[in-house]
């Protein structure tokens, strides 16, 4: 398709007279008309303002190769871009999440495996476990007959406890969880582009 084919397709499809889109770039009727036959070249502000007008690329005006705006591999590349763009950001925010949370829930154990603090734990098993917690009344301390001894202990949820770590783990759990719901997600979408892609085929 040449330029000039373009030129009275484009004017047709949006309903314009040759005087009409003359006017509208400030040129004359004869110009457009020359242009559509073939017999003449616009030059380079006219070009432009065609392709601004009618909402093409300048590629698709001037090769002849291209019988559609979105055949052009830039407008193609353009428009798959803008369309994964969405989905890249939903895949980065779905990792983003999912590592996130699992690196922060494993540090947490790691930590809580390494690092004892202390606690109050009672002391009622046996007599000599309440003459234990009498003789070291510094580190014990009693309410009615119930003895307490300051110990130190590994585990996660002592150490969750110590150090108010507990909303924090919460919230870890949350983003692991919702980056393996999305991640899950995603992929069942992925799954069913698949199969409905084979199944036009």
């Amino acid at each position: 398709m040449t330029f000039g084919d373009k030129i009275l397709k484009l004017r047709k499809e949006k309903g314009l007279s040759q005087d009409a889109l003359a006017e509208l770039l400030g040129v004359s009727r004869q110009a457009i008309s020359k242009w559509e036959l073939g017999e003449a070249m616009p030059d380079i502000s006219n070009i432009i303002q065609l392709s601004q007008f009618f909402h093409v690329s300048l590629d698709f005006l001037m090769n002849d190769e291209c019988t559609s705006d979105a055949n052009i591999p830039t407008v193609n590349e353009t428009e798959q871009n803008e369309k994964s763009s969405p989905n890249k950001r939903a895949h980065i925010l779905t990792y983003v999440l999912f590592i996130t949370g699992v690196v922060g829930l494993l540090s947490l154990l790691i930590f809580s495996s390494l690092v004892p603090v202390t606690v109050m734990q009672p002391l009622l098993e046996t007599q000599s476990d309440v003459n234990i917690a009498e003789q070291n009344e510094a580190l014990a301390e009693t309410t009615g007959e119930v003895y307490y001894v300051q110990k130190e202990v590994i585990g996660f949820a002592p150490f969750l406890t110590y150090y108010h770590l507990e909303v924090v783990f919460v919230f870890l759990c949350i983003m692991t969880i919702s980056g393996a719901a999305m991640w899950l997600n995603n992929r069942r979408k992925f799954q069913a582009r698949e199969q409905g892609g084979h199944g036009n085929t």
